[in-house]
């Protein structure tokens, strides 16, 4: 396997801060470290345990990207507000994910409806 150079850790760390995806990229290192076996010489960045459990925690309960969790063939915009509701759980521990959600659901409503 090809070893990953200072500079391409940094640049990842960078994009990752720029998303705002930093806290939750410690938490998938984490969970990578302690359940599929990652060597800690191969770390980008620091775990963050707190959030790597909340994050194997909601995996776990969502199933398969979430695709788990009932909708019942309710209506849209109560299927968007349930996953509005739901992401504010989130809040604390990633902001920009649930901050910037709602928003997305719309365009994603939009882009379905009319294109």
């Amino acid at each position: 396997m090809q070893e990953t150079s200072d500079k391409q850790k940094y640049e990842a760390i960078e994009v990752m801060k720029k998303c705002g995806m930093y806290k939750f990229f410690c938490a998938i290192i984490w969970i990578e470290t302690k359940f599929l076996g990652l060597d800690e010489e191969r770390w980008i960045v620091h775990t963050n345990e707190k959030a790597g459990l909340f994050v194997l925690n909601e995996m776990l309960k969502g199933g398969n990207f979430g695709n788990c969790f009932k909708t019942n063939n309710r209506n849209v915009f109560v299927i968007y507000l349930d996953q509005m509701i739901y992401r504010l759980k989130y809040t604390i521990q990633f902001p920009s994910e649930t901050l910037s959600r709602p928003l997305a659901l719309v365009c994603d409503y939009i882009n379905k409806r009319l294109f």
